[in-house]
């Protein structure tokens, strides 16, 4: 699959690969979007889908991960924004526990089931527990963003591909 970067829309342009038999392959690169809810207090998560979707594509998937202590004061804005509420124990780190297990189950599944590595985008702001996934994620060919709110983890920043300060984003 060949991607270049189209001048006129500053959108990705995915031209299809064709195999020797004249089969379209439709394979396309997913998009996997994953927010640790409490780890970015603050941001609104409809400016965040909307950021996604007019600067890096339509996700395949939408998961944000909260405890479910917090599942009433967070669960709600979130689904309203279309993602899917994942809970995790009341544990201390327990959504950060289940966000990571999720990420590698999702990858390891894609490359069973031979999609070609895409994009992992990972809403954080300043937890660095999730640099160990992001390198694996990046020697894996996934393309790796990190979007927070206010400062970002430095940690974060640097195992990341590219990293996104939402919060100095127009809105």
């Amino acid at each position: 699959m060949v991607v270049r970067k189209s001048s006129a829309s500053g959108q990705l342009r995915r031209y299809i690969s064709f195999c020797f038999e004249g089969v379209v392959n439709l394979r396309r690169r997913l998009i996997r979007v994953y927010a640790d809810v409490e780890n970015a207090v603050g941001m609104p998560p409809e400016k965040l889908r909307n950021h996604i979707q007019n600067n890096i594509g339509d996700a395949s998937t939408n998961f944000a991960f909260l405890a479910k202590r917090n599942q009433d004061a967070l669960g709600e804005q979130w689904r309203a924004a279309g993602f899917q509420i994942c809970l995790a124990g009341n544990e201390a780190d327990s959504a950060d526990h289940r966000l990571i297990a999720t990420m590698v189950r999702d990858i390891q599944q894609d490359s069973e089931r031979g999609n070609p590595p895409g994009t992992l985008v990972l809403i954080a702001t300043g937890d660095g527990v999730y640099k160990d996934v992001l390198k694996l994620a990046e020697r894996l060919g996934w393309q790796t963003i990190v979007i927070g709110w206010g400062n970002l983890s430095a940690t974060l920043i640097a195992a990341a591909h590219e990293s996104i300060n939402l919060a100095k984003c127009p809105s």
